[in-house]
């Protein structure tokens, strides 16, 4: 099995666990940065999230951090 390391993605205020090989991609590259942009903006005005991917909950835990108030499933 992989390691996995704790991270706190460039410009977020959340950590999340990340495979150890893909650290740079959130701490010093930012993951998605357009995605996450986009992502970011559409949550902001939200009351609903729902989040049907199948990673790590990186676009949970984002729509969560950028709108507290939203209920995220």
């Amino acid at each position: 099995m992989e390691s996995l390391s704790v991270v706190s993605p460039l410009g977020c205020d959340f950590q999340l666990n990340v495979p150890t090989r893909h650290i740079n991609w959130y701490t010093k590259l930012g993951y998605e940065p357009y995605s996450t942009a986009i992502f970011r903006l559409s949550c902001s005005w939200a009351d609903d999230v729902i989040d049907i991917g199948a990673h790590i909950g990186y676009y949970s835990l984002l729509a969560a951090s950028t709108k507290p108030t939203a209920r995220v499933v």
